[in-house]
């Protein structure tokens, strides 16, 4: 598994109150689950992306995108999908995308 870290700065959009709301940047809906973790931890994350938004007892919050290496040709078309969108939206550079696409084809390459 490979986390890339998104800016939190361009993801989460505040109203004009000063209150912010979450949304998922790849499918923009706010169907969001929450998961309470060990160690005070909070998960608010998008099953259907793999956007988690982690925030722990006295830290910052911190927003990613998970990718797996898996053999499995759909899985890795869907995540170059995915990683263009968050290209396109300025949310990862050309070397995140690489590295990225690199990681999630290793299985297809027979773990190389």
């Amino acid at each position: 598994m490979k986390y890339i870290i998104l800016p939190l700065e361009k993801v989460v959009k505040y109203d004009v109150k000063g209150f912010a709301y979450l949304k998922c940047p790849i499918c923009e809906t706010r169907n969001l689950h929450t998961q309470l973790c060990g160690s005070n931890t909070m998960i608010i994350y998008c099953s259907k992306d793999n956007i988690h938004f982690r925030f722990s007892a006295g830290e910052l919050w911190e927003i990613d995108y998970s990718l797996f290496a898996l053999d499995m040709f759909e899985y890795y078309e869907k995540q170059k999908k995915i990683l263009n969108i968050l290209f396109v939206k300025g949310l990862i550079t050309w070397v995140n995308m690489i590295e990225a696409l690199h990681f999630a084809s290793q299985e297809l390459q027979g773990g190389s």
